[in-house]
C-alpha cells in the first residue's frame, strides 16, 4: 500500500494532504468573511426597540435572523469575490484573498455557495413560515447580485444599494419579532448606511491614487473626494437629525400614549422619555468616525474600525447601555 493513496482509506495520514485541507477550510471560512458578520447585528434593533427583549421567543427569533443573514451575507460576499477576482488582484490588500491568490477556484466556490444558500433559505421557512423573512433575505441577495454585476458602475447607486442591504437587515429583524417597522428607525437606517458607503468610497480613492483607483473599480473615476466630501457631509447632518427626531417622536407618542389612558394630566417617567440622553453618544460616534476618515485616512473596513477603535467601541458600549436603561428602566 502506498501512504495517501485513495485505495487504502489512509490519505488523511499523509501530512500534505493533512495541511492542503485544513488550508483549504480556512480558505473558505476567509471567503466567508466572518469578520463582517458584525454588520447583521442591525437585524436586533427591533428587538431592542421594539422593548421586546425580555420575551424569550422574540430573542430566539432575532438571534436565528442574525445567523441566518450572516450565511446569505457569506453568499453574497463569494459572488462579490467571483465577479472582482481579477480586479482585486490590483488591491493591495483584496489580492490576498483566496480566490485572487489562487488558494481556491471558483468551481469550488459555488459549489459552496449553492449549499449554503440552499440551507439557509430552508432554514428561513422554519424561522418564519409567512416567507416574509424568506423574501427579504432574497431581495438582499438579489441586491447584492445586481451590485455585483450591474448596478456599482452606476454611480451614486452603488453606494445606495450598499446603504438598502442595512436596511433589509433592519427589516428582517422587524418582521421576525412581529413588530412594527418605524419609519424614524427606517430613516436612520438609511442615512448611516450612506454614511458608511460613501466613506468607503472616499478612503478607496485615497488608498489607491487618482490614477490606479479606477483600474481597481470603475466607478471610481465618476467620484472625486470633493463630491463625497459633500455627500458624506449631507447624511452626517441627516443621521443626526433624524436619530435625534426619532428620540423626540419617541417621546411624543409615549405621552400621547398616556394622556390618552390616564386620569390624570402627568408628565409619563416611560422610558422612551429618556431616549433623548442617547442622542450626545450618536453624536460622538459620528465626529469620531469623521475623524477616523478625514484624519487618519481610514474608513475601508467600516467592521473593523468600530471594532478596533477603542473609543468609538467604549461609545458604542455606553450607547447601548444608555438605551437599554433609557427604555427598560
Amino acid at each position: 500500500m502506498t501512504n495517501g493513496s485513495t485505495d487504502d482509506g489512509l490519505h488523511f495520514a499523509n501530512p500534505s494532504y493533512n495541511k492542503g485541507f485544513a488550508d483549504t477550510i480556512r480558505a473558505l471560512i476567509e471567503i466567508c468573511r466572518p469578520k463582517q458578520w458584525a454588520k447583521n447585528a442591525f437585524v436586533f434593533a427591533p428587538l431592542i426597540f421594539a422593548k421586546k427583549i425580555s420575551i424569550a421567543t422574540a430573542v430566539g427569533h432575532s438571534f436565528g435572523a442574525f445567523i441566518l443573514f450572516c450565511c446569505f451575507s457569506s453568499c453574497v460576499y463569494i459572488i462579490n469575490d467571483i465577479a472582482d477576482i481579477e480586479r482585486d488582484r490590483l488591491h493591495p490588500d483584496k489580492k490576498r484573498r483566496p480566490l485572487p491568490s489562487g488558494r481556491l477556484s471558483a468551481r469550488n466556490v459555488l459549489i459552496v455557495w449553492i449549499i449554503v444558500f440552499s440551507c439557509s433559505s430552508a432554514c428561513a421557512i422554519l424561522l418564519d413560515p409567512t416567507l416574509k423573512f424568506l423574501g427579504i433575505a432574497w431581495l438582499y441577495t438579489l441586491a447584492n447580485i445586481l451590485y455585483s454585476f450591474w448596478w456599482r458602475a452606476i454611480v451614486i447607486l452603488d453606494g445606495m444599494t450598499i446603504a438598502l442591504g442595512f436596511v433589509l437587515r433592519t427589516y428582517a429583524g422587524a418582521v421576525v419579532i412581529d413588530a412594527n417597522f418605524s419609519d424614524w428607525l427606517y430613516i436612520c437606517a438609511i442615512f448611516v448606511s450612506l454614511f458608511l458607503a460613501f466613506s468607503k468610497r472616499r478612503h478607496e480613492i485615497l488608498l489607491l491614487g487618482d490614477d490606479t483607483a479606477p483600474n481597481h473599480r470603475a466607478i471610481l473615476k465618476e467620484y472625486s473626494t470633493q463630491l463625497l466630501d459633500q455627500i458624506i457631509a449631507i447624511v452626517t447632518a441627516a443621521t443626526a437629525v433624524t436619530y435625534s427626531l426619532y428620540c423626540i417622536d419617541s417621546k411624543r407618542i409615549s405621552l400621547e400614549h398616556t394622556l390618552a389612558n390616564a386620569d390624570s394630566i402627568l408628565l409619563p417617567h416611560d422610558g422612551s422619555v429618556l431616549m433623548k440622553f442617547t442622542i450626545p453618544f450618536v453624536l460622538y460616534g459620528l465626529f469620531r468616525y469623521l475623524y477616523l476618515v478625514y484624519s487618519k485616512e481610514k474608513g475601508g473596513n467600516p467592521t473593523e474600525i468600530l471594532l478596533s477603535d477603542k473609543p468609538l467601541l467604549l461609545n458604542g458600549i455606553l450607547w447601548l447601555a444608555v438605551v437599554f436603561w433609557a427604555l427598560y428602566s
